[in-house]
This record gives structure tokens, sequence and C-alpha cells, in this order.
């Protein structure tokens, strides 16, 4: 189903993204301009198909078959009907037009799809019921998971940007005991190809110790802007604005087994006190997550699912099984 949405501000993300937030009209549109009255809904984690209209200012394709471009959406439910989406630069004709040309009040068409999805419990699935609540906390009917791992790499942090929202909200109205908790391990090759760094900053102070962010840049030292200085000694990342994002952790480096490992064994520890009685937490492998949400470039979700599922010969395990790794390739 299409649905015809307006650009209502757009700015610059990083040096290679630009954001947009569009407000949906409260009919929708298809492409042959045939106009219905269904609602528009999304689960945290889809993308949209995004199409401008002729209408669109400097909108001129350059072939028939690429007029559609696919984001990722980066806000969550109760945001509607506004969305935001952060598109990176590419020669792709929807790409090129959004960071090159487009302009507030331009019109699109949008349709939802994906089946890479937040909805608080044991499934990760498009087709789970979901219903927002009046405190807007994203609900279903499934059992609550407890340890979550975001694994994210450059612009794949996007749908998971829109899932930690939503578990953020999720975790202000919860007062259960022990509280969940959730790490989001983030690699970019720069420091300035790091997105939402600020708004992930504010998140882990109101979270106090549930939530816990770690960003990693891939670049060698000699690439790092002004200002930003790589310790050698600990492999991290000396963070300029220290006093104003010190929620945030900063290494040098690819997400690897070790780092994982760390997360893990942080988010099975609640309230100081081990999620399950029965583990032992000095044992590695049983100290599992319940979830794990990877996104990123080609070839890392398959690196990633290798460092949680080491051969059968390591005694390392960090999840239960497959079922609990949810993961978006990018195409």
């Amino acid at each position: 189903m299409w649905h015809r949405a307006t650009i209502q501000s757009r700015k610059q993300l990083s040096p290679t993204v630009t954001g947009l937030t569009l407000k949906i009209h409260e009919t929708s549109s298809p492409p042959s301009a045939t106009p219905t009255n269904s609602s528009f809904t999304f689960l945290p984690g889809q993308w949209v198909d995004f199409q401008p209209l002729p209408t669109s200012t400097s909108w001129k394709p350059k072939d028939g078959n690429k007029t559609i471009g696919g984001y990722s959406i980066t806000s969550i439910p109760k945001s509607l009907p506004y969305i935001d989406l952060a598109i990176q630069s590419s020669r792709h004709p929807v790409a090129e037009w959004v960071t090159c040309h487009a302009k507030v009040n331009d019109l699109v068409n949008l349709r939802v799809g994906g089946s890479f999805t937040y909805a608080t419990g044991e499934k990760s699935d498009a087709s789970v019921k979901a219903t927002t609540n009046d405190d807007n906390v994203l609900s279903n009917e499934t059992t609550t998971k407890q340890r979550l791992l975001f694994v994210a790499g450059g612009v794949g942090i996007n749908p998971l940007f829109s899932m930690i929202q939503q578990w953020h909200v999720d975790q202000r109205q919860n007062d259960r005991s022990p509280q969940p908790r959730a790490v989001l391990l983030y690699s970019a090759r720069q420091e300035e190809d790091l997105l939402f760094v600020s708004e992930l900053n504010e998140m882990v102070g109101e979270l106090n110790d549930h939530f816990r962010v770690v960003l990693t840049t891939t670049a060698p030292a000699t690439d790092y802007p002004a200002g930003i200085a790589a310790s050698p000694k600990n492999d991290s990342v000396g963070n300029p604005k220290d006093s104003i994002l010190r929620n945030i952790e900063y290494k040098r480096g690819r997400v690897d087994q070790d780092m994982i490992k760390d997360a893990v064994r942080w988010i099975n520890m609640m309230d100081n006190a081990v999620l399950n009685d029965e583990r032992n937490q000095e044992e590695d492998d049983d100290v599992i997550a319940d979830l794990v949400y990877i996104c990123g470039p080609p070839g890392m979700p398959e690196d990633m699912q290798r460092l949680l599922f080491p051969s059968q010969n390591d005694r390392i395990r960090f999840v239960q099984s497959t079922d609990d790794v949810h993961f978006e390739k990018w195409w």
C-alpha cells in the first residue's frame, strides 16, 4: 500500500548522510494517484520504498527502473504522522535526488516493508500483532526478553536506532525487577561517520546502568580528524566532547569477539544480580544474549554470526540458537 508524504525538513547528519523528516498524509496514494483511506503503520526496524513524485524539485530519473529507493525508518511509531529517514549519498537516482536536490514541501510516495523488526518480545517479525498503548509503549502477546545485543556497522545503525528508541520508551515504563539490559556495539570508519551519537548518549544517561553504548572506528589512527586521538595503549579513541558525551565508550578497531564477550557478560548482570542464578558467570559458554539484532554492510552480518557461533570445538557461545539472531542484509 502506497502512502503520500511531504518533506517537512532536511538536515545533514554526517558528511555523507542526509536526514529527512516527512509527514504522512491522512489519505494514501499509490503511484496510480488513486487515493485510499488506509492508515500508515510500521514496526521499529522496518523500511520504506521511497518514490519522488514527478512534481518534486529537479526529479528527472535517468532510469525508469530506478525510481524507487529503499530506506530504513529511524523514528518510532509514536512519532506518526511524522517519520524520519537517514539516506546515504550514492549514485542511485533517488539517493542522489535526496542528497542534492530535494527541498521542503516536495512530495513522495512511501510503502512500508521488511520483517527485521523489534516488537519487545520473543518474535522479531512483522507479522507479530503489535499495539501501542496510551503511554506509547509498543507491546505484543509474546514474553519480553531481558538481554539484548545490537550490532551496527555504518548506516546499518538506522533500523537499530528505531528499535533502540522503542526499547528506551518501553523501559521508561517498566517497573519489573530485574530491569532488562541492552548493549549497542556500533562501528564506523571515522568518528564523523557515527550517527545519532547525542541521542544515544542521552538514552544511556536516562537508563543509568541498563543501557550501554560502545562506539568503535576502523580508520587507521593517521586518518582521524583533527582533535581525535587514538591511544595505542588501550586501543581506545579519545573523545574531544568527553564533557558532553560522557556516557558513551569509544574504541578503535572492528567489533570482535572480545567486544561481544564483554557486552554479553554485562547484559547478564541485572541490578548487580545474575539473571539466571543457575548460571556461573565465570563460564563463557553460559553467558548468552536473549536476542541479537545485526545490521551493516555486506559481509558484516555473516561475520558477526561467526563470532556468535564459533566452531563446535570452541566452548564460547553467546546465544542459545540461531533463532535468537536477527539481521538485515544490504543489497
